[in-house]
């Protein structure tokens, strides 16, 4: 094994046996981990010494449970299976620390389910889910406050609340999943509106020991204000300070809100919100999951699926404790932002004679690996852009220098619908995430070429995904070569994003569902 990884070795046992925490390098350890310095096959050799080494010290009794955990997530970096993630987030249930850090860590053990893809199966879920309303209950003890049911017929059918744990720019795909459905009740079905941000999606805690961390964005201004205006739309809002933990006293003022409102129902928009599960005692709660290509369930009365409900799927949703009935079939949809813009080619650097292939995202550090730039320099005569958070763009391009030949980064755009309209092929890689680019990329007529995995597959649909990055080459080869399939399929992304983008009447037939649901049950129970 070479020098380097015997150095990182060395230097994860000092980390992890001194008597002082080093906590900016532990995440040093894991962002090089994370961001494809190392092989795998390293990787897997680092994790090994370092088990013999230091296994049973940190595994003993005598180790900070923080620092366990911390641990337990430098292994599952090393080796990225569900195994090892079950490992990791059974700690952060079981271990005696106090809800603020329980939560801490379980939003850490979020961020990692959604940007390594390979941590997820159904009993990493189960088991992601059960830490999860370990620490619901927790909470609910805290509070101490009494919250019982309010029946069906003594709850405001006028007026829907809206939850979500980050609200920030119209360009922010949660943001935007919130705020236009919210409209569209409030403009098509005459509903009162509420939307409450209890921003703690991610909350920065600079004191645990972790070898990786996200942390949440935010915009304080919202603080201040008591409404959200667009043109003639006015919803009130209300957003909780952010503190390096979920506010209790946020949550007391959001629980007693809901409690004197009696809304009809909670829209829960992503889910694992504690607040609103634990308002899930006193008003159903729809869960509005935010990756379409994956069944999202977090405890809560109801939540919406977007894939073909299968046997499978109903049996799935039982294993996690939830039944059919809570299940509602829905279209993910998307609310694209007006495009203010237009460029050309010329301008942003891009050849004018070439089919470009455009790559966009806010994590592409994490989403892109080896296996993903060896596909890209194996295609002829394409030039790829990509759009987003891509740092280590050079770094990439030093180890393989035929990309930076065919390539160009041009970073984090405001209008992405007037650079998409450059492009010809939407080319993604295996990631969770990236469905708001995929449909917004389709709607300016951009051919998308994608695995069949994460949220984009659901929104491309089986037309425009494939089995293999080889199977990926072949079809930008024939887009490339074949002007008049291009054509077709070009025509089809467009038909397929204007489904995909008709909110209005998807996300009305949503709560109409709720709505027969919740009278049928109240009459089971007057009965």
């Amino acid at each position: 094994m070479g020098q380097q990884e015997n150095l990182l070795i060395s230097t994860i046992v000092f980390l992890l046996t001194s008597d002082e925490l080093n906590i900016g390098n532990m995440l040093d350890i894991g962002h090089d981990i994370t961001s494809g310095k190392y092989a795998d096959s390293d990787l897997l050799y680092v994790k090994g010494e370092v088990e013999k080494k230091v296994g049973n010290v940190m595994m003993g009794s005598t180790t900070n449970p923080l620092l366990r955990i911390g641990y337990l997530q430098l292994l599952l970096l090393l080796e990225q299976t569900p195994e090892n993630f079950i490992r990791f987030v059974d700690a952060i249930g079981n271990e005696k620390i106090d809800v603020s850090e329980r939560y801490g860590c379980w939003a850490q053990s979020r961020g990692l389910m959604f940007v390594i893809p390979s941590l997820y199966s159904k009993e990493s879920y189960k088991h992601y889910l059960d830490t999860y309303k370990v620490i619901v209950e927790e909470y609910l003890t805290e509070l101490n406050i009494n919250l019982s049911r309010i029946p069906f017929n003594n709850r405001n059918h006028e007026l829907i609340i809206f939850m979500t744990q980050n609200f920030l720019g119209i360009a922010h795909g949660p943001t935007k999943s919130c705020f236009y459905r919210a409209k569209t009740l409030k403009n098509l079905e005459n509903k009162e509106i509420f939307i409450f941000n209890t921003n703690d999606l991610a909350p920065f805690m600079m004191r645990l020991p972790l070898f990786w961390e996200y942390y949440q964005n935010e915009k304080e201004e919202l603080s201040e204000i008591d409404y959200l205006v667009d043109g003639n739309t006015k919803i009130p809002y209300f957003q909780a300070e952010v503190e390096d933990r979920p506010n209790m006293n946020s949550m007391i003022v959001i629980l007693e809100t809901i409690a004197e409102l009696r809304p009809e129902m909670i829209i829960n928009i992503g889910g694992f919100n504690p607040t609103a599960s634990i308002a899930n005692i006193m008003i159903p709660v729809v869960l509005v999951g935010l990756a379409p290509g994956q069944l999202q369930y977090d405890g809560t009365d109801y939540f919406t699926y977007s894939l073909e409900l299968t046997d499978d799927v109903v049996s799935y949703a039982e294993y996690l404790g939830t039944s059919k009935n809570a299940l509602i079939p829905s279209v993910f949809t998307s609310d694209l932002k007006e495009q203010t813009e237009h460029h050309t080619r010329k301008e942003l650097g891009l050849p004018e004679n070439k089919m470009i292939g455009c790559i966009i995202g806010g994590r592409l550090d994490l989403e892109i690996d080896a296996e993903f730039i060896e596909f890209l320099i194996g295609l002829e005569d394409i030039f790829i852009v990509f759009w987003g958070k891509l740092e280590k763009y050079e770094e990439i391009c030093e180890r393989y220098p035929k990309l930076k030949d065919m390539s160009l980064y041009g970073r984090m755009v405001g209008d992405m619908l007037s650079h998409l309209e450059l492009c010809d092929i939407y080319i993604n890689p295996k990631r969770r995430g990236g469905g708001t680019s995929s449909v917004e990329a389709m709607s300016k007529g951009v051919v998308p070429v994608a695995l069949d995995f994460g949220d984009v597959a659901y929104n491309v649909g089986k037309e425009f995904t494939l089995g293999s990055y080889d199977e990926m080459s072949e079809r930008i080869r024939r887009l490339k070569d074949d002007k008049g399939y291009y054509s077709h399929m070009s025509e089809k992304a467009k038909s397929r994003a204007n489904y995909l983008c008709d909110t209005a009447h998807r996300f009305i037939d949503i709560v109409h569902d709720v709505e027969r649901r919740m009278q049928e049950q109240a009459e089971k129970e007057y009965l």
